[in-house]
């Protein structure tokens, strides 16, 4: 039960009879519109029957006119009289002047309505225009009682409507002239806000004028088209594009009223809307196979123009009578056309039969009956040539008999005689023989024979067979109606970006978004997306909160759409204003306020890790902080934490910390050790010390393998520094998984100016339970050396040196405090004769074994190459294989330094920058021999 039922069967306890009238009619028109006439009819005439026990006139006289209209379109005859004549009798009784004049509008209507549904004649189209008329002297009469806000409007409005009726009415009888004249009437009185109005009369006009206006008067309709009555004038201008063949625009326009205005549509407008689109649908697919059949190279031209012949007169079996006869022409153009092109491209026998057959029906359909006869007959020379079935021979049989009987030949009855014997094992072809016969014979004025054949035929088993030679649409006739709709749904949803304005593209909602933000938080909507991204929308426009449609898409989690808005440009690392979560309904765990987001950090803190990876892949920054200080990494370790994740989002969970440690963990300039022994030697340590020890920081940082358990998602770090000179050994800890890794036999270390971060050795594949006892400051320590190597990633993308192992190699087994000190080889360097100096940076692979190999620095030409200074210092010093080019100052010179055609003076980030750094991966030699090579190559390079 409906709310206004309820509502309405309350106030009808509660002695209130008037608003009880008024919520039935309203429930009524609300079943009505929801397709539900039985249940609508009801109720009205429940709200009916309370008004006339209650003396309710005017709610009451709204209900039988209700019901009187539902009636006439349901083709009720009896019913809609009835309920007429109580609704003209309640309008008079109540006094109101308004319903007295519309009451006689509606009789005109209902009266129309049953003629067009088959159960009025003339005789009663002559009576509605009386009403017409009738109808308009009351108007005049009170004229001056009619209000804008009235229900039936005010008097111009009124007098409108009722000539258009009139005019339609005057074209049933055949009198078009005069038709057209009332049309004229209407629109003088017409005002430029009238267009409801206006488009039932331009509607009405349509179907009047010749056909060759037809489609200009749609059009205007499609121009002064109110919003709620957009579907169907679409649908109408639709109709008329097909009509005049101009399919495309036709499928076009049916398209939009189908899918962006369904909801204006009747259930019946939607049947016939729905119907005629999967037709269309079909049509246009085959008719642009055939003006490129490279898109369907197998189909034949003949299976083409049979396809497209048969859906035409598909959809000219939708027209009404009327329209049928007016619309020869596009018989004659479109199905008759090509059939006669399919007989022209025939492969074989069958070809040729469904061929005539087709050519046959249309001729029918044309009256032009001895040319049907004709192609009939072809039929059935082919058939009895072909040995074809006796069913199939005599149903040609019956169909020339049928064109025998509309040109009246001689000797019908002997043919007759002759076919029933032949038929009498066929039920089918018997029935259609009967009736054939049947209608002979009322044509001819036998009124008594006709119904004895009728009556023969009636008793015949009606069974219906599928006609096999209509099987011919071979792409889309399997399909449903429901995929078909699915489908011009899908291509169709780009027609409303069609006709945007430069306003329109760039207007926002009142959340500040673009069509382009909306469109992005759709699924399944790239092309929509890439459609607006070519017509020049802005890809990084913001909305109030910051976010841009890529944001919309990645929090959406719409990898397609995220795909299209980063190759047209937008912006990886655009951040927000407004945080994830409001502050209203943040997590009472979470006190911080993370605003400043990138894409980055939403699809993390979602598990998006596809999307993830593919911003990483476009140059998505992993060390770039929210407001709270955390990275995209911290966003989706909490993600972890709190969902779980599998072993692939766990694999990427270790990737985007060791990719976010490179960027990040930087060692501080200031961490020294406080020991004695290191302070005896500080002053030993050479000027550009520093430097070197960020360097090598930054190497030795790069894919460290952590602890899950180190991770942690605020601003304050528990890890803890070592400090040389401490006696300490971690605590026991259980094992944590870590992934798989060759393990290795010697226990790491590193000295502390060149760890970016302690390295939890818990979870180190070797065995790192200690740290040695009295070890001293790394200045004077023995030198661990950073094996390194390129090693391959779970990612494709990953082609950053790795840091798998820190080794303590060539230790000299003496006491404590007697330490081994290899000599750094400087080169005495004069500022003035150089441009440029290259810091060196040298690196073992995995697996071998040296001391630490300090950098060295090398004067350089400003205008060299990076293929020059690559050839010299690999060609000086053989022992070097592959090289990394990085900057000290500015990371955006790493891109650079792989061009080997830009010079020194290109690649760095400052023009007055006079260092950078290249990093060289060494083969295995001994330790003096890579010296005896390095010391060398001052004196090569300085010659250059």
């Amino acid at each position: 039960m409906s709310r206004k039922i309820k509502e309405a069967k309350k106030y009808l306890r509660n002695g209130k009879f008037t608003d009880a009238v008024d919520k039935f009619n309203e429930a009524g028109h609300e079943l009505y519109d929801a397709g539900e006439s039985d249940q609508a009819i009801e109720v009205l005439e429940e709200g009916a029957k309370i008004a006339r026990e209650y003396k309710v006139l005017l709610e009451g006289s709204l209900c039988e006119r209700k019901l009187s209209e539902i009636h006439a379109a349901l083709g009720n005859r009896e019913s809609s009289l009835q309920h007429l004549t109580a609704f003209r009798n309640l309008a008079t009784q109540s006094g109101c002047r308004s319903q007295e004049q519309i009451s006689h509008h509606v009789y005109a209507w209902c009266l129309q309505q049953l003629y067009t549904n088959g159960v009025a004649g003339k005789g009663d189209i002559e009576r509605a225009i009386e009403m017409t008329k009738k109808s308009r002297e009351l108007v005049g009469t009170y004229k001056k009682l009619f209000k804008p806000g009235d229900p039936g409007g005010p008097h111009h409005i009124r007098l409108a409507q009722l000539f258009t009726l009139e005019a339609q009415l005057e074209n049933q009888l055949g009198n078009n002239e005069k038709a057209l004249h009332l049309l004229d009437k209407t629109d003088r009185l017409l005002r430029p806000n009238d267009k409801s109005t206006r488009f039932e009369m331009l509607r009405t006009k349509c179907s009047i004028v010749p056909v060759s206006r037809r489609v200009d008067i749609a059009e205007l309709m499609d121009d002064d088209a109110p919003e709620d009555k957009k579907a169907q004038i679409l649908c109408e201008l639709s109709h008329q594009y097909i009509l005049a063949n101009r399919l495309e625009k036709g499928y076009k326009s049916l398209a939009q009223a189908y899918i962006f205005h369904e909801k204006q549509l009747s259930p019946t407008e939607k049947e016939d809307t729905t119907k005629r689109l999967c037709i269309i649908y079909r049509l246009v697919k085959y008719s642009r196979i055939l003006k490129n059949t490279k898109l369907e190279p197998k189909l034949s031209m003949c299976e083409l123009h049979e396809a497209v012949g048969d859906l035409y007169d598909q959809y000219f079996r939708t027209l009404m009578d009327k329209e049928k006869k007016e619309y020869r022409q596009y018989i004659r153009d479109n199905i008759l056309r090509n059939y006669e092109k399919m007989l022209e491209c025939k492969r074989n026998d069958e070809d040729e039969l469904r061929a005539f057959l087709g050519m046959a029906l249309v001729y029918e359909d044309l009256d032009e009956h001895a040319k049907s006869k004709n192609m009939f007959e072809k039929r059935l020379d082919l058939l009895k040539k072909t040995g074809a079935a006796a069913e199939k021979i005599l149903d040609t049989k019956v169909s020339i008999f049928g064109c025998m009987c509309k040109l009246k030949s001689f000797g019908l009855e002997k043919v007759f005689d002759d076919l029933s014997k032949e038929v009498e094992e066929f039920d089918i072809t018997k029935r259609e023989l009967y009736d054939t016969w049947a209608n002979y014979l009322l044509d001819n004025g036998d009124d008594e024979k006709s119904q004895k054949w009728r009556k023969a035929a009636d008793e015949i088993p009606d069974t219906l067979i599928k006609d096999e030679d209509d099987e011919t649409d071979i792409l889309y006739g399997r399909l449903p109606d429901e995929e078909i709709l699915e489908r011009c749904r899908e291509e169709n949803e780009l027609l409303k970006l069609d006709n945007l304005t430069e306003h329109q593209k760039h207007k926002t909602n009142d959340k500040g978004e673009t069509i382009l933000h909306q469109a992005a938080q759709k699924s399944d909507n790239e092309g929509v997306v890439e459609k607006l991204c070519r017509m020049g929308c802005k890809v990084d426009a913001r909305d109030f909160g910051g976010w841009t449609p890529l944001s919309e898409a990645v929090a959406h989690d719409h990898l397609e759409n995220v795909r299209v808005l980063i190759r047209y440009g937008a912006d990886v690392n655009a951040r927000s204003a407004e945080s994830f979560i409001s502050e209203e309904s943040q997590s009472s765990s979470d006190d911080l306020n993370h605003s400043k987001l990138t894409p980055l950090m939403e699809a993390c803190t979602n598990g998006f890790i596809d999307i993830a990876m593919l911003l990483i892949d476009n140059k998505a920054r992993v060390d770039l902080k929210d407001s709270a200080g955390w990275t995209a990494y911290q966003h989706l370790r909490r993600y972890v934490n709190e969902n779980g994740g599998n072993e692939r989002m766990m694999k990427f969970c270790e990737y985007l910390k060791n990719r976010t440690s490179q960027c990040t963990d930087i060692p501080a300039l200031t961490i020294r050790t406080t020991n004695r022994h290191e302070e005896a030697h500080s002053d030993d340590s050479p000027p550009d010390e520093i430097e070197d020890n960020i360097i090598l920081g930054m190497a030795a940082s790069r894919k460290r393998r952590n602890s899950n358990n180190s991770d942690n998602f605020s601003n304050s770090s528990k890890r803890v520094q070592r400090r040389s000179g401490e006696n300490t050994r971690p605590s026991p800890q259980p094992p944590v998984p870590s992934r798989p890794f060759k393990k290795r036999s010697t226990q790491p270390s590193m000295p502390s100016y060149c760890q970016p971060k302690r390295l939890d050795h818990r979870n180190s594949s070797s065995s790192l339970n200690s740290i040695p006892r009295g070890s001293n400051s790394p200045r004077r320590s023995i030198s661990p050396t950073a094996t390194i190597r390129s090693a391959p990633s779970v990612y494709a993308d990953d082609d950053d040196v790795q840091v798998v192992r820190m080794r303590k190699v060539n230790a000299i087994k003496t006491s404590p405090s007697v330490q081994r000190l290899i000599p750094s080889p400087r080169a005495q360097i004069d500022p003035k004769s150089t441009d440029m100096i290259v810091k060196c940076f040298f690196q073992l692979p995995p697996g071998n074994a040296s001391d630490e190999i300090r950098p060295v620095k090398l004067p350089m030409r400003r205008s060299l190459s990076i293929a020059e200074v690559k050839k010299a210092v690999m060609s000086s010093v053989p022992i070097v294989s592959l090289f990394k080019i990085k900057s000290v100052f500015n990371k955006e010179d790493e891109d650079k330094c792989s061009i080997d055609e830009l010079t020194l003076s290109q690649v760095v980030h400052k023009p007055d920058q006079r260092e950078i750094g290249l990093v060289f991966e060494l083969r295995a030699p001994p330790a003096h021999e890579v010296y005896e090579e390095i010391s060398k190559i001052v004196l090569v390079v300085v010659v250059i």
